[in-house]
């Protein structure tokens, strides 16, 4: 597992997120690096001009956009669509409930609107079914080069590691 890789969130408001190396850690590799800071209050046009600007995809996750009482998932996949930027688009999170629907219906339904990335809480602790035949199936068809990445407590991550390598095997 590449730990240097690895996505980092934390619940706030509004929420931080990171991937990857810090600013320092990526200097002392040797690397060029940008610092850009976004106001990612403004609308969906605003959020995908930014990101085109930056050469960056951002993505407003589904879960949390159906908690706004700004149009659930349906009006967030008109947003989506409306905007029409491959910068803008639909991030997904297993875990909770979104649309109401089973993860495979819900990337069948936001389909090319995806960002080509989706978080997991913890697959072995029993908050989370999925059907991995069908997740990955709906997967294959919109999101083969895109990332998964875990949000779980360190002590689990290697039995979650272990249950997604063995889907991917079975299903993939």
């Amino acid at each position: 597992m590449r730990y240097d890789v690895a996505s980092a969130r934390v619940f706030s408001s509004p929420e931080v997120a990171s991937v990857g190396l810090s600013e320092e850690e990526a200097r002392e590799r040797g690397y060029d690096v940008w610092v850009g800071a976004f106001d990612l209050s403004g609308n969906g046009k605003d959020v995908a001009t930014a990101g085109e600007e930056n050469g960056v995809v951002f993505g407003y996750e589904a879960n949390i956009w159906e908690r706004t009482e700004l149009g659930g998932f349906e009006g967030l996949l008109r947003m989506v669509d409306e905007v029409g930027s491959p910068h803008f688009g639909v991030y997904l999170h297993n875990a909770y409930p979104r649309a109401g629907l089973p993860l495979h219906e819900e990337v069948e339904k936001a389909g090319e609107s995806l960002v080509k990335a989706m978080h997991s809480s913890s697959l072995v602790s029993g908050r989370v079914e999925i059907d991995f035949e069908k997740a990955f199936a709906a997967m294959k068809k919109y999101f083969t080069d895109g990332v998964y990445t875990f949000e779980i407590p360190w002590e689990e991550a290697e039995e979650n590691k272990k249950l997604i390598d063995e889907m991917m095997a079975k299903y993939w």
